[in-house]
This record gives C-alpha cells, structure tokens and sequence, in this order.
C-alpha cells in the first residue's frame, strides 16, 4: 500500500506567494531549494504518511474544524534561513506574529 506525505495547511493570496516568490531572485546565490510560488502555503500540522484510504477522513475532520472559524489575517514578521544543523542549511521559510490563538489550538 503506497502512502502519501499529507499536511494540513492554508494557502496564502496570491500577492503574498508573489512577493514572498520574489526573494528568490533577490538572494541567487543562496544555496536553497525553493518552493514553486504556487505551492508557499502556511503549514499547520504535518500528518505524516498516509493511505489513501485515511484521506476521505482526514478530509471530513480537516472541513468541520475549518468551517468553525473565520479568515483572519496574519502578520509575517521575519524570513529564516536553515536548518542550521544542516550544512549548508537549504531551507527558506517565513515567521508570523503569534497573534490568533485559534491557530495554537
């Protein structure tokens, strides 16, 4: 049975994946592996490896916990550069204001 790397996320507008998209012509010589902007995303939880058969459950759960709350805006404050334990680190990612705690929950 082939499982799949699942993770619940929330997909950022478009102007933002676009900006955020952008660094990577800032920084060429940075040794990363950069995200197609289509998929820079905010990745809440990391499910693990999945079957297909968990999918449509995972679904049903992922939808009635979302539909409980509203759009919300988050603020990104800070873009890092890792892992550091990794050398060299290959890894770009964003940080936002911890200021919805429906998200910690």
């Amino acid at each position: 049975m082939k499982k799949k790397r699942v993770f619940i996320a929330i997909n950022l507008p478009e102007n933002i994946r676009k900006k955020l998209a952008g660094y990577k012509e800032e920084w060429p010589r940075l040794l990363a592996k950069w995200t197609k902007q289509d998929n820079i995303h905010i990745t809440l939880v990391f499910l693990g490896y999945v079957s297909d058969e968990e999918i449509p459950d995972i679904y049903k759960v992922v939808k009635e916990v979302a539909s409980k709350y509203s759009p919300f805006d988050i603020n990104l404050t800070r873009i890092c550069y890792g892992p550091l334990d990794k050398k060299p680190p290959r890894m770009v990612w964003v940080l936002g204001e911890e200021n919805n705690p429906a998200l910690a929950t």
